[in-house]
């Protein structure tokens, strides 16, 4: 039997941040942005601690991030008991849903990765 994912908490002042960051990318035109969010499992609990922004490319209206991007990313908290617990990005337009090329595109799909669009 899987365990259940754990509830994913995020301090409001991350939160912040991340509508902050997410908006600075379409600072010059409609354009996605993408934060990733590392934090600390604590069995059923995981918290939100550190925000990294990958290097991504948004000049088609989308974000896309390379292989190199992420691995990037991910060696921001090598070292560190951080694990990558999710991601959020921008839909800076009316369609604020998880679309078909987010479900097949985006960088956190593994079991319980949170992935929320804005």
């Amino acid at each position: 039997m899987n365990a259940a994912p754990p509830v994913v908490y995020i301090p409001a002042t991350l939160l912040d941040a991340t509508g902050q960051l997410l908006a600075s990318f379409a600072a010059d035109r409609p354009a996605e942005g993408i934060v990733y969010w590392f934090g600390l499992e604590l069995g059923p609990r995981a918290i939100v601690t550190s925000l990294v922004v990958p290097d991504a490319d948004t000049r088609h209206g989308d974000v896309v991030t390379s292989a190199a991007a992420n691995a990037e990313a991910l060696g921001a908290v090598v070292g560190t008991p951080l694990v990558l617990l999710g991601q959020a990005h921008s839909h800076p337009r009316a369609a604020v849903r998880h679309s078909p090329v987010d479900d097949r595109e985006t960088f956190a799909q593994f079991p319980g990765a949170l992935s929320v669009v804005v």
